[in-house]
């Protein structure tokens, strides 16, 4: 590889090296293996939306009855098990090459879209409750889901915004040219 040097006075080997740490490093905050190989925290989740779902009245049975809350409960599982099979797919590719790759980068992605359905969802089941936050007298489940909703769009934020992620799996992933 050419030694070339950028814009910055560093050689092109040495962004190339610092934007892999940096790669590596956001993976290590934001991904560690066992909760994306399991996906442990998304199977919590659903499974407490699920138990929530059949627990909440709606249209005469309860919104696990309603076939619009179980479409959308079916498609977050879809996406659970889409997003563990891919974090399964980047520890192979890890296991054979050594470096990470940007597999790390879409798990997250994954990960934080899903964690916004997933408590968006379960606001929505809440319906006129979704509004009563911890310390309410009514609140459902203690105002966990609130909790929840709120903490979803940190989590988007966290180990890079998910603007970047895109950017990263563009560029790395599909080819395309770096955006300026």
């Amino acid at each position: 590889m050419r030694t070339c040097r950028s814009g910055t006075g560093r050689s092109r080997r040495s962004a190339y090296a610092e934007r892999h740490l940096l790669q590596q490093r956001r993976d290590d905050l934001t991904e560690p293996p066992e909760r994306i190989l399991d996906a442990p925290e998304s199977a919590v989740g659903l499974g407490r939306l699920s138990k929530l779902a059949r627990e909440t009245p709606a249209n005469g049975g309860t919104a696990a009855d309603d076939p619009y809350f179980r479409q959308r409960i079916a498609q977050l599982h879809i996406e659970v098990e889409t997003m563990r099979l891919n974090a399964y797919r980047g520890l192979t590719k890890t296991m054979q090459s050594g470096i990470p790759g940007p597999e790390g980068s879409l798990g997250k992605w994954q990960w934080a879209d899903i964690n916004q359905d997933l408590t968006e969802l379960a606001l929505e089941i809440e319906g006129a409750y979704s509004v009563l936050t911890r310390g309410s007298e009514h609140a459902v489940a203690g105002g966990a889901w609130q909790y929840g909703f709120l903490r979803s769009r940190a989590n988007s934020i966290e180990g890079g915004t998910t603007d970047i992620l895109k950017n990263i799996i563009a560029e790395r992933v599909l080819g395309l040219p770096r955006l300026r």
